[in-house]
């Protein structure tokens, strides 16, 4: 098999990027699939579910036996041989245990403000490089989903995959020109589901949440039931076809360029198993991230190219400004978000200009936020930023899906000193971001971890689409930092808080709440500025000695006016 991370950099985009005579691009027609995901297994008798259960769980604990043992040898003695060797062994026993590990395992891999880069390039590896099936098993598939062999449908199909992930596996082929894409495109890319990831999505979330009661600087507090539909919901490809083109859709101006792209994808050749799509070669964008330098906050640059250094730099920064973009305008203008968007989700290469490119490939996993949720999930994103615990507060009991009772005065404690460990100082000003307590950009994974460690000891869980919409917060974080280190989320993200202020996520305070800051603002300031006025005896008194006293604007009032200035040049940019 090749590995994704050696596909050659040129590229062969297919015609999803150019236009009809109406201006549109090439968007297949693909119905919104008539139901959710229901699990196969949900309706099976409670005999099945039982001998299931228990066969499972034994091959889980002897997947999992080698790699704890040597893990626990490794803490122990402090060999660093046996270190390595335990966590090679980790990440290969999470690639065979199969989907959900694998997810989560990329996720451990988005985040190195908690692992060390010897952690984080392991784990990374799991984004491209998951177990093959047979190419017979392809056959298979193929066979049930159409109904006839696949040189039915196709002129060539190369037998080699380029690449596995945890749900699926993509080959290269060729279409009959019968079968073409609405483009009249013929090379495409067939991704095969893996055929043992419907047993590895039933209980394998249950054991996670079981094994994280035991990892102290790991949580997720999230409602288990609706995270895992989430996630399960993957598993179809008619929703992953759906998603794509409704991305290519929202996403239809951005395109015009071709320098942003989604492949198009086959409605005449779909099914749960299979999916046909516009082919595209490129480098994963993990291929130059950044790594951590010991762990915590110090970041150092890894070239990886044989490119010019400062040239580099300079296009991995840009790169994080496009990334950063697209996951604003998923969030605040669509509220339909990719949920998966890793570094091997991500293809980028260079167009004859010389103009990044960059292919969103994998939309099986997507995140909306109900229309009653929307502005309160906005409003609390912003208190985040801004670091107002109140604001943060009250939005996450109103996420609460649990029903214990929580102590509020404590968890306000908690959430306060998370709070000050990660933000610095807070301006009195509207949609003025502060920094970090170092003078850095704040980091939104430090500030929610911790947040999140405070939810479990209170007994929170958030509803399941709340949650999942943090979870892709701080993936996308993890790749835009390890694109560009010095990244400001928070400050960047205000520009797009204005600009899309009419939508759902709305957070622009209104005209009456502003008038209220004013006038509080003025109001303090008029008490600095203006002393209490004398009586008239006392102005008698005084006149003899009067003297011109020196004028001395209060340093607040100076510093206010700063910001006040600071923040209209920000706006006129």
């Amino acid at each position: 098999m090749v590995n994704s991370n050696d596909i050659i950099a040129d590229f062969f985009w297919g015609l999803f990027g150019e236009t009809e005579d109406d201006g549109s691009l090439f968007i297949e027609n693909i119905k919104e699939p008539a139901a959710e995901f229901v699990h196969p297994y949900l309706d099976a008798s409670w005999l099945f579910k039982l001998q299931f259960f228990i066969r499972r769980g034994f091959y889980l604990i002897y997947m999992w036996a080698p790699a704890t043992f040597m893990s626990l040898v490794g803490i122990i003695t402090g060999i660093e041989f046996i270190q390595d060797l335990a966590l090679e062994w980790t990440v290969r026993t999470l690639e065979n245990c199969g989907m959900t590990f694998q997810k989560f395992g990329q996720w451990l891999s988005m985040r190195p403000d908690i692992f060390s880069p010897k952690v984080i390039e392991a784990l990374s590896t799991l984004c491209d490089d998951s177990k093959v099936h047979e190419f017979e098993v392809t056959r298979k598939v193929i066979r049930e989903a159409f109904g006839d062999e696949l040189e039915e449908y196709f002129e060539e199909f190369n037998q080699e995959p380029l690449a596995s992930g945890s749900v699926a596996q993509v080959y290269r082929a060729k279409l009959k020109d019968k079968y073409a894409l609405k483009s009249g495109e013929v090379e495409v890319a067939v991704k095969i589901r893996h055929p043992q990831v419907i047993e590895e999505s039933y209980m394998d979330i249950d054991i996670v949440y079981f094994a994280m009661k035991y990892m102290p600087f790991l949580t997720i507090p999230f409602n288990k039931d609706s995270f895992l539909a989430t996630i399960q919901k993957q598993m179809s490809f008619k929703w992953e076809a759906f998603n794509m083109e409704r991305f290519a859709k929202n996403f239809r101006n951005e395109t015009k360029d071709g320098r942003l792209r989604f492949p198009q994808v086959s409605s005449t050749l779909l099914g749960e198993s299979v999916l046909i799509m516009s082919f595209a070669k490129g480098k994963p964008v993990s291929d130059i991230f950044s790594v951590v330098d010991g762990g915590g906050h110090g970041w150092k640059v890894v070239d990886l190219l044989n490119s010019g250094k400062n040239a580099m730099l300079e296009s991995k920064k840009e790169l994080a400004n496009r990334v950063f973009d697209i996951n604003m305008k998923m969030f605040l203008r669509d509220n339909f978000v990719h949920g998966d968007m890793h570094g091997g989700n991500l293809l980028y290469s260079q167009d004859k200009e010389g103009n990044n490119v960059l292919t969103v490939l994998d939309a099986g996993l997507t995140v909306s936020l109900d229309s009653q949720v929307a502005r309160s999930f906005s409003q609390f994103l912003y208190s985040m930023i801004m670091g107002d615990v109140d604001g943060i507060m009250t939005k996450l009991i109103e996420f609460n899906d649990s029903k214990k009772k929580v102590d509020i005065s404590g968890f306000r404690q908690d959430v306060e000193k998370q709070v000050n460990l990660w933000v610095g100082e807070r301006s009195t000003l509207p949609l003025t971001a502060p920094k970090a307590p170092d003078g850095g950009p704040i980091s939104i994974g430090d500030l929610m971890g911790g947040i999140m460690f405070s939810m479990q000891r209170y007994g929170i869980a958030l509803r399941g689409d709340v949650a999942a919409t943090l979870l892709t917060i701080s993936i996308s974080e993890g790749l835009i930092r390890q694109l560009d280190p010095s990244f400001d989320m928070c400050r960047g993200a205000m520009r797009y808080f204005i600009k899309y202020n009419d939508s759902a996520y709305s957070v622009i305070p209104t005209g009456d709440e502003v008038v209220e800051t004013v006038k509080d603002t003025v109001s303090e300031v008029a008490d600095e500025v203006i002393p209490e006025v004398p009586s008239i005896d006392e102005v008698k008194g005084a006149l003899p000695e009067i003297e011109i006293p020196e004028v001395k604007i209060p340093e607040n009032v100076e510093k206010g006016v700063e910001e006040v200035k600071d923040k209209i040049n920000e706006l006129i940019k």
